[in-house]
């Protein structure tokens, strides 16, 4: 019995089935082109497919590809080119992206940031690192202190 490999959405080349982790990737990452497969939504009303391919957009880029255009967008997610100068176009206009004026090609923007910081805020780990993150001294560290005191992370 065979099975169906899924491709991209163009058709043009099937997704890869290696390991995400063998790149260093989370072992629930998957690549940009298989966060949304429309296939798997099909029959889901409350789903918004613009919404998801919008979304994309923004996997596309990792921190081995911070600055990506509009063709190199349209190759990793399936899209028409159009369809994705519109998708960055909007998402420039949102703060979402931003526009390298050396290169032409789009980063990510600080609005990325408004999306992931009330969650970083909500995690425990930050109340129950705080105390150690104030003191400067680590237990078991033997090295002359230095004038300059670096904290990890600012802890308000």
């Amino acid at each position: 019995m065979k099975t169906k490999e899924k491709t991209r959405r163009n058709g043009s080349e099937p997704l890869s089935q290696e390991n995400p982790a063998d790149r260093g990737a989370p072992l629930d990452w998957r690549p940009p082109a298989a966060h949304y497969l429309p296939d798997d939504f099909a029959d889901d009303r409350q789903f918004a497919a613009t919404l998801a391919r919008g979304l994309e957009v923004l996997h596309c880029f990792t921190p081995r590809d911070t600055q990506l255009g509009n063709a190199e967008l349209a190759a990793r997610t399936g899209m028409a080119k159009a369809t994705v100068s519109r998708f960055t176009y909007t998402l420039v206009r949102l703060g979402y992206l931003r526009i390298n004026r050396v290169s032409g090609k789009y980063q990510l923007g600080p609005a990325v940031l408004s999306l992931g910081y009330p969650l970083l805020a909500s995690l425990n780990i930050r109340q129950i690192a705080r105390p150690f993150m104030k003191s400067p001294v680590i237990p078991g560290y033997t090295n002359k202190p230095s004038r300059k005191i670096f904290y990890p992370a600012q802890c308000s």
